[in-house]
């Protein structure tokens, strides 16, 4: 696989289009007359080991973390119209700050993978089907292990084993790849790009003009957001830059307009803006522009809330404790915003039909009161007020799958303070 250039990276530069739109518009809080039971509604501090270690640890006897699983942390209960199984938490890992669901063997049953802060490694915990998971096993990932996506990089490679993994490194300021083996050592050791600065967030979508191999977009903080383009063998050795007019700690990806290319989406943590980049077939090939918000961001979503197809924004500001909903036009604008107010401050955001109702409902981690809130989605852009259900010490993120073949999604939580994930289970009601 070809390296990557160190920093300072190319920098792609566009015009700027200013496009605000005031958050708080049309007086737009949510009341309680959109209460979780209607049945109407409804998808980082630092270690200084070397980046250098290239060991592919594997087994889970390297890490002292509790990989049995441990006492309930959630009791049972109904949400109408979804019931949650008591929680169970699986060690993880020392300090997992990301989570991400994957089929990393390929064997059609969904595995969670962790990024582990404390450990400088990623976990697997490999599912074995009914919701149960094994104990973890390791693979070392770099400095400080903050972000994860789950793509393959190589699809054309003779070798492929499947789903790859890119790590974003905080404190190691670089960027991580760990090629799948197929085999049962499933990564090899890690390829570890430096890139200068700490890349604390990722997503994936395709950002290559001449095919449709994915890639990842990451956040990299006063350097806005970092791009890679996919060859079908890897990541290409050169890695671009995407100015911000903030720093940049989130980033999302997804089709915003009608062409074959995703855009992508930057939040900054300590100013109320966002860049969105539209990326296009022509010089100068990425298209930006700021959006005004109510207060600085901590992560974002896309996903379509209501009955038309576009994409629309949502986004976690923890410190006013709001969740903010911008509808997508399709043109790759976003109209007048919806804030509605939530009793915690939210880390992390996942989007998923978890009623199974035909709407997209948003869930959110809450590290400070160690829960998990689920908003459920009234077909028409707004969300019920949330409810919330207990998970282990300091979620710092959360995915959504179906874990247990029911039909419904599931929830898992990565619990930085517990070395551990919480797994909730949907019950039919």
């Amino acid at each position: 696989m070809p390296r990557a250039l160190s920093l300072p990276l190319a920098v792609i530069l566009t015009s700027s289009v200013a496009c605000f739109s005031d958050p708080l518009a049309d007086d737009g809080r949510v009341s309680s007359s959109t209460s979780s039971t209607s049945d109407s509604g409804s998808t980082t501090d630092d270690p200084t080991t070397s980046d250098s270690d290239t060991s592919d640890s594997t087994t889970s006897d390297t890490d002292t973390s509790d990989t049995d699983t441990s006492d309930d942390t959630t009791d049972p209960g109904c949400q109408d119209p979804v019931c949650y199984e008591p929680g169970v938490d699986f060690g993880a890992g020392f300090g997992p700050e990301a989570v991400i669901v994957a089929d990393i063997d390929g064997d059609g049953v969904s595995d969670i993978v962790t990024a582990n802060a404390e450990g400088d490694n990623i976990a697997v915990l490999r599912g074995l089907g009914g919701g149960d998971f094994a104990a973890p096993s390791f693979y070392a990932a770099g400095d400080d292990p903050v972000t994860l996506a789950a793509v393959n990089l190589d699809p054309q490679a003779p070798g492929d084993g499947g789903i790859d993994i890119v790590v974003g490194n905080r404190a190691g300021q670089s960027m991580s790849v760990l090629i799948n083996t197929g085999n049962n050592v499933a990564f090899g050791p890690p390829e570890i790009e430096p890139i200068g600065v700490g890349l604390v967030d990722l997503d994936t979508g395709n950002f290559t003009l001449d095919s449709d191999f994915e890639s990842v977009v990451g956040a990299i903080g006063d350097q806005g957001m970092l791009i890679t383009h996919g060859t079908g063998l890897g990541i290409a050795g050169d890695l671009d830059a995407a100015p911000t007019t903030e720093p940049s700690v989130a980033v999302t990806a997804g089709f915003l307009t009608q062409d074959a290319y995703s855009d992508f989406i930057s939040l900054s943590n300590v100013a109320p803006a966002l860049t969105v980049v539209h990326f296009i077939a022509e010089e100068p090939y990425l298209d930006i522009f700021d959006l005004l918000i109510a207060d600085a961001g901590d992560d974002l979503a896309l996903a379509s809330l209501n009955a038309d197809p576009n994409l629309d924004l949502v986004i976690a500001s923890r410190a006013l404790e709001i969740i903010t909903v911008f509808p997508g036009d399709g043109n790759g604008m976003f109209g007048a915003a919806t804030a509605i107010s939530i009793d915690a401050g939210a880390d992390s955001l996942a989007v998923g039909d978890v009623d199974d109702d035909g709407k997209v409902d948003v869930v959110f981690s809450a590290s400070a009161v160690d829960e998990v809130g689920l908003m459920f989605g009234n077909g028409d852009t707004s969300l019920a007020l949330p409810v919330y259900f207990d998970v282990g010490m300091r979620p710092m993120a959360v995915a959504l799958a179906d874990f247990n073949a029911d039909g419904q999604l599931d929830i898992v939580t990565a619990n930085a303070d517990a070395n551990n994930v919480t797994v909730l289970l949907s019950a039919i009601p």
